[in-house]
């Protein structure tokens, strides 16, 4: 059942009744581990629970596989008539949480999730087990993400009725003996039908009236009831055998008999023009592939709002949330700026906001304040991390600059060192580290930015919109952390590690300003990854490594990756963002076209015996199918995204591929396995083709 904003605290109190109903009194908390959005969130509502004294447990799951054994775990001394109250952050939307988790009947499960398409049981009227937070506006194409006519949309079943129960259900002619009724049908089969020209009837509607012709015909003497046929419709009433003189009962009785037959068949064929129009749409919607909604720590902070419990703690998580989902390519810039504007609103009447900064003392001294804990707006740069390493490093390892600068290469470190040249700063105080700097260019840099656009050779470059709309946290007395500084960092100490449930932990505390050894941990270790994810693209590209199929490119790292690489390129994000790096390479050449669909293969885990697939669609791909996944208005919708795909080429190994993630365009891959599985990808994109 959908969860819409006015209804936030309503659920929350719901969720912490079914929790207080429970022998132990106390509500899981399942959150998904992979990105800094999720452990942003579980930070929000374990504020609010604690806030309501509620005892929870808070356990990080990997994937859905993970999620099954910890739920089913967590529950196995339940009883059916036991309440349990189950929340699920960052995971769930996508899957039936009612069969996924096999709820039984008092246990009420409770999803704040981003990602889509949305699992359409979910959010099904009837379902009052599950009860999804619902926030979007849109999705990522601009249209609303679940349509107006969900309940619909979601139905297998239409009223058979016409203001009553329906003559084909009191004659007993549906019946097949299965317990199904000839209307209900699976949505494969009906889009089958409706792409091969049946839709208008044709001979399965006159066969199918024959049947009912020679059912009603067998039935209609036995019966007594009315038989109401519509408007204008003859009646036949009583059993008596029709209407007019004796000579002509007979004949008004056929033909009422095919009034009724008519009707009937009428009515069938709008039943089943309705179910396959409502199966290709349910297919059009899981066919605009994998995105993402609004943020569950934006969600989680609306809730917070509702129930007068916010804080500026709590909403500079929830900027996390929406920094995680930019950096990371979830949403476009467009909808950033939609969420950004929302938050900026919330800051500015935050009641710190008016915080002093500084302190003035007797003769007019003036000393900065200590500040905690203040959350203001920022102009931030597209440098990756670079207040916390030089200058130098910041543009040569910058995703937006090495991309189109190629600082991969030695021609490349060249221009960057020219652009320093053109901004006028010493080479020796641009490798500083930031902090080292001259105080008057640390304070004028963006200033710099700004003279790169009045180059005519810089802006051909592509280095414009070199700024973007941020937040950052204040903390001391002039320390400070960029928004996207601290989502680098927290998806760094996600991945950065062998132990799940660990580096889940070191993110939550890295999520703390009271916890600088976490933060610092994890902007290291972000920078290593990010100099690798550039060096080894920028030596795939110069080697002519990229390998172009006819529907996607694949870059395969799974060998010659030197040791200090191997670890920082084996997890899904990080093989994403190279991937996306890859594409964007490639689409900023003067002569390049970019990569609609890019997979990246990488090293072997030698702990699991697998190498980790990663696929990323570019959003210029709805554009290149047309808008609606295929050309023409007649066109059956193919899947946007690459997740679909994935899992038919995973399903063609053997033994099968494994996906134990939350992303359906990641899986596991045995290394002798990795050429079957490009070849099985192929064959599967070129049968969508």
């Amino acid at each position: 059942m959908k969860v819409v904003p006015d209804q936030f605290a309503l659920a929350y109190d719901a969720m912490v009744k079914d929790a207080y109903a429970h022998g132990d009194r106390r509500l899981l908390v399942f959150v998904a581990t992979g990105e800094a959005d999720g452990v942003a969130a579980a930070r929000i509502v374990t504020r609010l629970l604690q806030s309501d004294g509620v005892l929870h447990t808070v356990v990080p799951v990997v994937g859905y596989d993970d999620l099954q054994a910890k739920a089913k775990e967590a529950m196995a001394g339940d009883t059916d008539d036991d309440k349990r109250a189950i929340l699920l952050v960052h995971c769930g939307a996508t899957e039936d949480v009612r069969a996924l988790l096999d709820l039984r009947p008092e246990a009420r499960a409770y999803v704040v999730d981003p990602h889509r398409p949305l699992h359409l049981n979910n959010v099904a009227d009837d379902n009052d087990q599950v009860f999804l937070y619902w926030d979007d506006a849109v999705d990522g194409d601009g249209s609303a993400d679940v349509p107006v006519d969900l309940a619909e949309l979601y139905s297998e079943d239409e009223d058979e009725s016409d203001g009553g129960s329906s003559s084909a259900d009191e004659d007993g002619d549906d019946d097949r003996g299965d317990g199904r009724s000839e209307d209900v049908v699976d949505d494969e089969a009906t889009i089958r039908r409706a792409h091969s020209g049946s839709r208008e009837g044709g001979e399965d509607d006159a066969g199918q009236s024959q049947r009912e012709e020679r059912a009603a015909s067998g039935r209609r003497s036995s019966s007594p009831d009315n038989v109401a046929v519509g408007a204008g419709a003859w009646v036949l009433g009583n059993g008596e055998p029709g209407y007019g003189d004796d000579d002509g009962a007979d004949d008004n009785d056929r033909r009422v008999r095919r009034r009724v037959l008519s009707s009937r068949a009428d009515r069938r064929r709008e039943r089943r023009r309705a179910r396959e129009e409502r199966g290709i749409r349910r297919l059009e919607y899981y066919a605009r592939g994998r995105r993402y909604g609004r943020s569950a720590s934006e969600t989680l902070y609306a809730l917070s709002d509702s129930l007068k419990k916010d804080e500026p703690s709590l909403l500079w998580l929830a900027a996390v949330g929406l920094t995680d989902q930019l950096v990371h390519g979830h949403i476009d810039q467009a909808r950033y700026a939609v969420a950004y504007e929302e938050l900026l609103a919330r800051v500015k009447s935050a009641e710190n906001h008016d915080q002093a900064t500084e302190t003035g003392h007797a003769g007019g001294a003036v000393t900065k304040a200590f500040v905690h804990g203040r959350v203001s707006e920022e102009e931030a740069l597209r440098l990756h991390l670079h207040r916390h390493w030089s200058l130098y490093e910041a543009l040569v390892y910058s995703p937006f600059v090495a991309a189109r600068l190629r600082t991969w290469s030695e021609a490349g470190r060249t221009t960057v060192e020219t652009l320093l040249a053109v901004m006028g700063l010493p080479l020796r105080e641009a490798k500083k580290t930031f902090g080292a700097m001259d105080p008057r260019v640390r304070r004028g840099l963006p200033q710099l930015v700004d003279e790169w656009v009045k180059v005519d050779w810089i802006r051909q470059s592509g280095l414009i919109d070199m700024k973007y709309d941020s937040f950052k946290l204040h903390y001391g007395y002039t320390d400070h952390l960029g928004a996207a500084d601290v989502v680098s960092a927290v998806t760094a100490l996600i991945e950065g590690g062998d132990d799940a449930s660990r580096q889940f932990w070191a993110a939550w505390e890295a999520l703390s300003p009271t916890s600088p050894s976490d933060v610092r941990r994890g902007l290291e270790l972000s920078k290593n990854v990010q100099r690798a994810i550039v060096e080894q693209a920028g030596r795939a590209i110069q080697g002519r490594r990229v390998e172009r199929y006819a529907n996607f490119c694949c870059l395969n790292l799974s060998e010659g990756l030197p040791p200090r690489d191997r670890p920082l390129l084996r997890q899904p994000a990080a093989l994403g963002r190279l991937a996306s790096f890859v594409q964007d390479a490639f689409s900023t050449r003067p002569e390049g076209r970019p990569f609609l669909r890019m997979v990246v293969v990488g090293p072997e885990d030698r702990a699991l015996g697998t190498c980790c697939v990663v696929g990323v669609a570019s959003p210029l791909l709805r554009h290149a199918l047309g808008g609606r996944g295929g050309e023409g208005d007649d066109a059956e919708p193919a899947p946007f995204g690459l997740g679909f795909y994935f899992q038919q080429a995973a399903a063609g190994l053997d033994p099968a591929a494994t996906n134990d993630a939350f992303a359906s365009s990641v899986v596991r891959v045995r290394p002798g396995d990795v050429s079957r599985f490009l070849d099985e990808l192929h064959e599967a994109l070129e049968g969508s083709a």
